[in-house]
């Protein structure tokens, strides 16, 4: 009994303590639920305040990232969801087309705005995109045929692009065949050498593609010349030199006629120099009698020396192949082009002259005519960083320009070649007309002579007229068609007073000197037409005539009628005159356009006026006669 109840006794204290250890448990597991429950509703919170957005942009220039609504770019597209799932950030091929790069997995949008072409195919499967091996020299890259062509062009090296070539590992196998250096073997139990590619140095290619049967081996040599004493062959220093082929300078060359290093006349004797390959921009600097170090970019180029030159060894140097006193009087480097004129002015487009392009090429100025009649014309600029002139023959894209109304669409040069020749005060005239007629301006107004310009707010009332004035065949009768689109009309009114002379009260301007010369200027800028020199100095004015009308009748109505004009232009054209009920007066001015003759055969006499000189056509007229006349000193 007493064990039983020490028993029970036990049973008592274990039972108080496992209820103690359920309560604790109880706790534990409310605050854990409720804690839970906390974590679980401002997660939520948390996780709503801060929803996800793909942005097709975000504010820092990214694409296609997720990231709070606030980072998206505006004007780009942003959706509260994985960029995965959405269509503007599918991912494709971007092919740069100026660099010849394809970029995989690339959105669309970040393509078009590196200014690429996108596909969808992100793996870049695209025919653009098929790869080859660039050989460029010594060295190889495994690329696309775009990207192979940018990098001959960067560095100045022939290309030779092989598709055949599978993969990298190929590709780089093919630039180590191009390393350069001695290759030694035994011909007839001579130890000898050749200088050549380590794809070439094999016992079928050696000795010039003979065979060498007696040969035991057939050893490379990277970087070595054949003269290296530790090679131990029969090849020995000499002071011979030579031209290679596709290369610039002089190089010295061995007793086997192996090229060695480029001429130095100070290393003919250094058996460093004669040991291993240099590079040409180690060796010594220019040309000269002792340097054969050649640049062609530089304007010099390996030669046979002449009897005047006298090298130090050898008989080659580097000859200078740059321009001096060309037919500007400006000297010039090889490869560098330039434009001339037949009156050495860019401003000056007289009858039957043409634009040339020069060029520098090997110490010689070769000339390339642009296509004649200025249906091309010359371009030239200038790299400042290098010095380096170059120009090219361009269209000249002068149709649409009497077509154009406005100086916006005038001066559109992604479209024509124009020019805004204005009609305003005649010392702004000064950089539009050409030759002699520049000095003929004096200060008159010329507001008025709107040749069929639009009334446009804030436009400047002119003409659009070519950049460049297309050349005519004057023989052919078709040309008058593209003069006459700068013959012009001005009516003139008058006022009579019972007492006195008539006096001038609309248009006066059309009768100053000043209009004459700038409507002829005009005429002079639609083509070969007018009154002009031509290219070779012959003044012509068949091109150009005006015309005068009979005064008109006085009368009380008001109304319009047709003058008569004193004599006939060559291509018609008349004048047309108003009245009003103030007894005016009217006379009508006709400025006719013909083309202009550029044989040369005008003799450039004045012609004798026929007329008074009391009638306004013919002291205007007379006017241009004289004032050009006076310019070349009769």
């Amino acid at each position: 009994m007493q064990r039983y109840n020490l028993y029970l006794k036990n049973s008592q204290e274990d039972c108080q303590k496992n209820s103690r250890i359920r309560r604790h448990f109880i706790i534990f597991t409310i605050l854990l639920i409720a804690l839970g429950y906390f974590v679980f509703v401002n997660g939520n919170l948390v996780s709503a305040a801060e929803t996800s957005y793909c942005c097709e942009k975000t504010t820092s220039g990214a694409y296609c990232q997720n990231a709070p609504k606030e980072q998206c770019a505006s004007g780009f597209q942003s959706t509260p969801t994985a960029c995965e799932s959405t269509s503007y950030c599918k991912k494709g091929c971007c092919y740069d087309s100026d660099e010849g790069l394809c970029m995989e997995n690339t959105p669309e949008g970040a393509c078009k705005a590196s200014n690429g072409i996108w596909s969808e195919s992100a793996e870049c499967q695209i025919p653009q995109c098929e790869l080859g091996c660039c050989v460029l020299g010594q060295q190889a890259a495994f690329t696309s045929l775009q990207r192979c062509k940018k990098l001959s062009g960067l560095y100045g090296l022939k290309s030779d692009f092989r598709k055949n070539v599978a993969d990298e590992l190929s590709c780089i196998a093919i630039a180590q065949s191009q390393d350069i250096g001695a290759c030694v073997f035994e011909s007839d139990f001579v130890k000898t050498c050749k200088f050549t590619t380590r794809g070439e140095c094999s016992s079928d290619s050696v000795e010039g593609g003979a065979s060498a049967s007696n040969s035991s081996s057939v050893e490379f040599f990277k970087d070595y010349l054949c003269t290296a004493e530790e090679l131990d062959t029969d090849c020995q220093r000499t002071t011979e030199t030579k031209c290679l082929e596709g290369k610039d300078g002089v190089y010295f060359i061995d007793s086997c006629g192996n090229p060695a290093n480029i001429y130095d006349a100070s290393k003919v004797n250094d058996i460093e120099y004669w040991r291993k390959v240099v590079d040409a921009t180690a060796s010594c600097k220019a040309g000269g009698k002792d340097c054969g170090n050649c640049d062609y970019l530089g304007g010099s180029i390996c030669t046979k020396a002449s009897a005047t030159e006298n090298p130090k060894y050898g008989n080659n140097v580097c000859k200078d192949i740059n321009c001096y006193k060309t037919s500007n009087g400006k000297n010039y480097k090889n490869g560098e082009s330039w434009c001339v004129y037949d009156q050495n002015n860019p401003n000056i487009d007289s009858p039957g002259s043409r634009y040339y392009r020069h060029l520098c090429f090997a110490g010689e100025e070769i000339v390339e005519p642009c296509a004649d009649l200025r249906v091309e014309t010359c371009v030239e600029d200038k790299n400042t960083e290098v010095d380096f002139t170059y120009a090219g023959c361009v269209s000249n894209r002068w149709q649409e320009c009497t077509m154009q109304n406005k100086t916006d669409d005038c001066l559109n040069t992604d479209k024509r070649d124009c020019i805004w020749f204005p009609i305003g005060d005649a010392e702004d005239y000064g950089k539009y007309l050409k030759g002699d007629f520049k000095s003929l301006l004096d200060t008159k107004k010329l507001i008025g002579l709107a040749l069929n310009v639009e009334n446009v707010q804030n436009e400047l009332p002119g003409r659009c007229v070519p950049k460049v004035a297309p050349g005519l065949n004057f023989w052919d009768s078709s040309s008058a068609s593209q003069c006459s689109l700068a013959s012009q009309s001005c009516t003139v009114k008058y006022e009579k007073k019972l007492i006195g002379q008539k006096k001038c009260v609309e248009n006066c301007f059309c009768l100053e000197p000043a209009t004459v010369v700038v409507a002829n200027a005009i005429c002079t800028r639609v083509g070969d037409c007018g009154a002009d020199f031509n290219y070779i100095g012959k003044f012509t004015n068949k091109g150009y005539s005006i015309s005068i009308g009979k005064k008109g009748e006085e009368t009380k109505d008001s109304g319009r009628k047709e003058a008569t004009p004193d004599t006939a232009a060559p291509t018609g054209g008349s004048a047309f005159t108003d009245t009003s009920s103030t007894t005016p007066s009217n006379s009508g001015f006709t400025n006719t356009n013909t083309n202009a003759d550029t044989s040369g055969t005008n003799t450039g006499t004045t012609p004798a006026s026929t007329t008074p000189a009391a009638t306004t056509g013919s002291i205007i007229q007379g006017f241009i006669i004289k004032s050009i006349d006076k310019v070349r000193g009769k």
